[in-house]
């Protein structure tokens, strides 16, 4: 599950959208272009993404892609940044 989706920082708990995991889980979300923004690696449980790049810009308002995998699955979705 993720949320909230879409997602806007000035709304948002926290200011971040929550993904939660199955398990162990790789994370990474790319741009509408196919630029990987984030990644996490081996995580358990839940983490939580405040919208930030990988060099710690605030990303643009867009539809981002996320993959979520776990050892058996891949878990794909949509996230809306409205802010």
């Amino acid at each position: 599950m993720v949320y909230p989706n879409p997602f806007n920082r000035e709304e948002a708990a926290g200011g971040t959208v929550k993904f939660m995991l199955p398990g162990r889980a790789d994370v990474d979300i790319y741009d509408i272009a196919g630029y990987r923004v984030y990644s996490m690696e081996g995580v358990i449980g839940r983490i939580e993404w405040d919208g930030t790049n990988r060099e710690g810009g605030a990303v643009v308002p867009g539809v981002y892609f996320y993959i979520i995998s776990t050892e058996n699955e891949k878990i794909t979705g949509k996230l809306f940044i409205v802010r």
